[in-house]
């Protein structure tokens, strides 16, 4: 069953496909791979193992079916926040190794994954996605392949507000920067020796340049985790502790994404072999979460809101049919994707 508070699913469509059968061969070398290189991901927390798999899943498409600048996946960037150990250099150590154990990489995108970083917090991304989401706002509003976020004023009476240009003029700039510091990625082959030619982790921060100086770190993650609403305020001193102040302050609604992956009892069935009972074991994945306020002093930048119109799902609902669409493009890897909406009341936030 649906977890409750469900807003809308996919059909329930379980079957062994090609593109299931790929995946499960990832999951399983992912999980034995952390199981040998990364402690903060291996045994006894199997369950870390399988999140992080499921994670670079989430960024990958494994229909063999489009080019790097059609990916069907899920997300355009994960954030690594379960495992504490789990450093930029460690996440890069590990993409590493999997693209040279992996016969096939490029079936489903592997060597377009690079990790990012953000004071310290670590991001996977599929860079061509990660690219078209920071260019997003020079998009037409018509396409629904690549729709800007709705930016939430977080300190609306600021006495220096956010010009929400300016915020996209820095993504944009963001993404060059991105596409030249990592310009061998179109030139990416089979071959490609990874012992020769690692990844390494890109500061987006440093990237950003002068963007830097008044786009806030929350701000940035949330725009490559392509979230449809991101918190955004002017970035001064002890910015973050007067959002995070304002933010506890009101009731917030969380909106989550669920998903069932069959790769994943195929996994098991693989890693468990005498263990038949695994091979049918499939269950729900928290894909992603975010919240958006309820109170109207809280609004996009630059416009009057009401608590209607800023709790309306309208441009979360678009967001999630497009999660759905390329789920069904990549092969039913994931199914039953459900959008979860639950009120939280007033506390403590983290950003």
């Amino acid at each position: 069953a649906a977890p409750a508070g469900a807003m809308a699913t996919t059909p329930s469509v379980s079957s062994t496909t090609p593109c299931v059968v790929r995946a499960s061969a990832l999951i399983a070398t992912v999980c034995q791979v952390t199981h040998n290189l990364f402690k903060s991901l291996g045994p006894p927390n199997h369950h870390k193992r399988k999140t992080f798999a499921l994670d670079l899943c989430a960024l990958l498409d494994f229909s063999n079916q489009t080019t790097p600048h059609d990916v069907a996946c899920l997300r355009p960037a994960v954030m690594i926040d379960y495992a504490p150990g789990m450093t930029s250099g460690g996440a890069c150590l590990i993409l590493n190794h999997l693209s040279g154990v992996l016969c096939e990489p490029d079936w489903f995108g592997l060597n377009h994954l690079e990790v990012f970083e953000v004071h310290g917090v670590v991001l996977v991304a599929n860079v061509f996605r990660l690219c078209e989401v920071l260019s997003s706002f020079h998009f037409n509003e018509d396409d629904e392949k690549a729709r800007a976020p709705r930016f939430i004023d977080v300190l609306p009476n600021s006495v220096t507000p956010l010009s929400e240009e300016k915020v996209w003029h820095a993504m944009a700039h963001l993404s060059r920067e991105i596409k030249a510091g990592l310009n061998h990625v179109n030139e990416i082959t089979k071959s490609r020796d990874y012992g020769k030619c690692p990844r390494a982790p890109f500061d987006l921060v440093a990237a950003l340049g002068v963007g830097a100086e008044f786009v806030p770190p929350p701000t940035l993650v949330g725009v490559c985790l392509g979230y449809p609403r991101v918190y955004a305020w002017f970035h001064v001193d002890d910015a973050i502790g007067e959002a995070q102040r304002a933010l506890s302050t009101t009731d917030l609604e969380l909106f989550e994404v669920y998903a069932t992956c069959d790769a994943t009892a195929d996994a098991n069935a693989t890693s468990n072999a005498d263990n038949q009972s695994a091979k049918q074991v499939a269950t729900k994945h928290r894909v992603c979460g975010f919240t958006t306020p309820r109170r109207s002093e809280f609004g996009e930048l630059s416009k009057t809101q009401t608590d209607e119109s800023l709790t309306r799902p309208d441009d979360i609902q678009t967001w999630f049919h497009a999660m759905q669409k390329n789920a069904v493009r990549w092969g039913q890897v994931w199914r039953d994707l459900t959008l979860v909406a639950t009120r939280r009341d007033a506390g403590p936030v983290a950003l």
